[in-house]
């Protein structure tokens, strides 16, 4: 990973940028860095390959921030700017410089920190009416999403159970370090007895039109409140995350308000959410999509404990992390 450590150390500083910039700060993901410069903020894709998702060359890097500047344009328009080549030339590296390219980013308008649901629950500040014109925002998304028989494949009954398998094998890698292993027995004999159950309501889920091409990482950190109500980051790596029930994509944001502490407002999200799409069968599936959400998460935090770019302190507190999202996840598994 030497080639992620030369670009994050060129973009932490301030004469790398095309504009005039004061300070840069870089939040690290498990599969991305972002760069804030104050007034725009610029990502970057690691090279990795996950299995789910691929970034390992420099053409799938750039069709990937490509894909994202498209469909992210969907729900906000006025964020996404361009895809830029940062460049180097003679040991100096510029975003939009002279020189060979040997990265991309994606530009887009910074938001205040501030607005970041994720920051508004942590501070105790966020709101049902926050709560409220989120609930709307994405319910009107929701209505004019596509679907079609490809994106209908992905809400079966069998993609779902491939969904499952492939989370089941991964949890079981972190075992006793993220995850008990009765725990993980608990999540897995629940959710498939579950599954099995409830075939068939998977299967009228996907007749009745359900499966849609949704934005497939609904959660607080990718929700800023402003003036308007910004939904951003959707999945582009891979299809059968985003293309998924809508039920789904609810109770990602259900729990998210769940894991950080905030039951009433999850409570009221979804009541909001009824109310604008009566669709009253999510309410049979929202559970289980917690629990489907929140082992995601626990994944997620598990990849970034093993990324040997992100700092010791941060890969620690991913394990803990880690830990919280499955001790959620069965809890939920529990009610199934």
């Amino acid at each position: 990973m030497e080639h992620v450590k030369r670009v994050v150390a060129a973009l932490s500083k301030r004469e790398t940028y095309p504009e005039s910039v004061d300070n840069v700060n870089v939040i690290n993901t498990a599969v991305s860095c972002v760069f804030l410069t104050g007034g725009h903020a610029y990502k970057i894709n690691k090279p990795l390959n996950l299995g789910f998702l691929d970034y390992s060359t420099l053409e799938k890097r750039k069709e990937i921030l490509e894909k994202e500047l498209e469909l992210n344009s969907i729900l906000c328009p006025e964020i996404y700017k361009e895809v830029l080549p940062i460049t180097e030339d003679n040991g100096e590296i510029k975003i939009a410089g002279d020189g060979k390219i040997i990265e991309y980013a994606l530009k887009m308008k910074e938001f205040p920190q501030e607005g970041i649901l994720t920051n508004l629950l942590k501070e105790e500040k966020a709101s049902k009416e926050h709560v409220l014109k989120i609930a709307k925002k994405i319910a009107g998304f929701h209505r004019i999403t596509p679907t079609s028989e490809e994106i209908q494949k992905y809400g079966s009954y069998d993609a779902v159970k491939e969904l499952w398998d492939e989370i089941f094998k991964q949890a079981k890698k972190f075992a006793d370090e993220a995850v008990d292993k009765d725990q993980y027995g608990v999540i897995k004999e629940r959710v498939t007895s579950f599954l099995m159950r409830n075939r068939d309501f998977f299967e009228n889920r996907v007749k009745e039109g359900k499966i849609k091409y949704t934005h497939g990482d609904f959660h607080s950190a990718n929700i800023c409140v402003a003036e308007d109500i910004h939904i951003f980051d959707r999945i582009v790596f891979n299809m059968k995350f985003p293309c998924s029930d809508t039920a789904a994509e609810v109770a990602f944001l259900a729990m998210d308000l769940d894991f950080h502490k905030q039951p009433e407002l999850s409570i009221y999200f979804v009541q909001e959410y009824l109310k604008e799409t009566q669709d009253h069968n999510i309410i049979h599936l929202l559970d289980f999509y917690k629990c489907f959400r929140a082992a995601i998460r626990g994944e997620i935090a598990c990849f970034k404990s093993e990324d040997k770019n992100v700092p010791e302190k941060e890969r620690q507190a991913a394990i803990t992390e880690a830990r919280e999202y499955f001790d959620l996840s069965a809890e939920y598994a529990l009610k199934l």
